[in-house]
């Protein structure tokens, strides 16, 4: 099983956002399930603006959202957030908030990129229940594979570009997790687990699944 990721102090925040992020880790993983790796980037979003939009900051990208995303500040606490969700999109369709890397992990040698984000959900303020997706891209903006939260049913439901499928797993609203994904770029597979802080416990929801499973390359 993949190690628990840094737990840092979270707490719950106000307002009516959907889906949150307390920090983002990306890096290669010199022993998979042993090793944190070696950060390719990492953000806890402090050293961010708050009460601006995530897109624009430390190399964010943003589209169809300019008032669906935003870096905030919950009370007197000082750490940042960012969220994702609680505004209209620009027009009808997706929001994406994305941060590129020029990595090419089998060229370096390390072909094992993690992927780990800590993110709760909140409930819909206005009926119109969402899926937040976790994406992987590749250089020419190919989806790779995608895991999808789903508030229709609150179950989680992984996107290889061929086949959609439910993970069997559940989560809670208002519930911190972490999402820690493995990706093998050398065999072509990904391990994905999600850890929930409150019953301090992983659910590994697949392991060494190819992929992708079209023809698009990192």
């Amino acid at each position: 099983m993949s190690p628990a990721p840094p737990q840092p102090a979270l707490k719950k925040p106000g307002g009516a956002a959907h889906f949150v992020l307390t920090c983002l880790t990306l890096g290669f993983v010199a022993v998979p399930q042993v090793s944190r790796g070696v950060a390719v980037y990492e953000t806890g979003f402090d050293a961010m603006t708050a009460n601006v939009a995530l897109g624009g900051q430390d190399g964010w990208q943003q589209i169809n959202g300019p008032d669906s995303q935003r870096i905030e500040q919950y009370g007197d606490d000082p750490s940042n957030f960012a969220w994702l969700g609680d505004g209209p999109p620009a027009t009808a369709g997706e929001v994406f908030v994305f941060r590129p890397v020029n990595i090419d992990p089998v060229a370096s040698g390390k072909p094992v990129v993690r992927f780990l984000v800590n993110f709760l959900v909140n409930d819909s303020t206005n009926g119109i229940y969402d899926t937040f997706s976790w994406s992987l891209y590749n250089q020419s903006a190919e989806l790779l594979g995608s895991i999808n939260l789903d508030l229709n049913d609150l179950k989680v439901y992984a996107d290889d570009t061929v086949d959609y499928w439910d993970l069997e797993v559940n989560f809670e609203l208002e519930r911190w997790y972490a999402l820690d994904v493995l990706a093998d770029f050398e065999r072509n597979t990904w391990t994905a687990y999600l850890y929930d802080y409150e019953a301090e416990e992983w659910t590994t929801l697949f392991t060494n699944e190819l992929f992708h499973a079209g023809s698009s390359t990192l």
